[in-house]
């Protein structure tokens, strides 16, 4: 089984979706199209009527929820956040005061999976980069791997976002090893590319794709253009 991501010529091209039981690593610098795939990845999950947990970092769960409805975007009770946006008070069910507090955090990943009952779902962290810069790395794997582990016991599929630029080669080597597939964006001479570097049990092509981030946030990969 795979999870569309929304994005229909992109998942013919990797066969339906992400598959299954495992965890891809969407990687690239700022602007290339990371957090719209990520929305289009979700919504599309909730559509097809599964559960979705979503670590946000980047900004309040409220603020993500109110983008989603601007674009049209799938917004329901099986979308659960565990906000890790630190700087407001939360009014999730499901939250962190501090990013470093990875224990905290785990906690919070098993409530919301035994509250819910998640399973064959989406689990998203967005961004694995700003755990990195509160806590020691050899503990953000640690809590990667672990939470790869229960990705895949749960028969669900996870993406870990990452910014591109922001850390050392060997980080990102590391976190990729833990993931099970990459994605790569890129932003050049105003135009968006992405590559799928790696996806396991997938056919898939190895260069260069254009696509294009619509007004309205859906994405469309340039061969399928009209």
């Amino acid at each position: 089984m795979r999870i569309p991501t929304g994005v229909p010529g992109f998942d013919k091209i990797i066969g339906g979706g992400l598959p299954e039981a495992s965890v891809t690593l969407l990687y690239g610098p700022p602007g290339s199209g990371k957090s719209t795939f990520t929305l289009n990845l979700i919504s599309n999950a909730l559509d097809k009527k599964k559960k979705v947990i979503f670590i946000n970092t980047y900004e309040p769960a409220s603020a993500v929820r109110k983008k989603m409805k601007l674009y049209n975007f799938t917004v329901n009770d099986n979308l659960i956040f565990i906000n890790a946006y630190p700087f407001l008070k939360c009014e999730e069910k499901y939250f962190i005061t501090n990013l470093s507090n990875l224990n905290e955090l785990n906690l919070q990943i098993k409530k919301a999976v035994e509250d819910t009952k998640f399973k064959k779902g989406l689990f998203v962290i967005d961004s694995v980069s700003d755990f990195l810069l509160y806590n020691d790395e050899k503990e953000v794997y640690k809590f990667l791997q672990i939470t790869r582990g229960k990705i895949i016991a749960l028969d669900s599929v996870g993406l870990f976002v990452l910014e591109e630029g922001m850390h050392k080669e060997n980080q990102f080597s590391t976190i990729n090893y833990l993931t099970d597939a990459t994605i790569r964006m890129e932003i050049s001479k105003a135009k968006r590319y992405l590559k799928i570097e790696r996806m396991h049990n997938t056919k898939h092509p190895l260069e260069w794709i254009e696509f294009n981030i619509a007004p309205d946030a859906k994405i469309t990969v340039r061969e399928f253009f009209k």
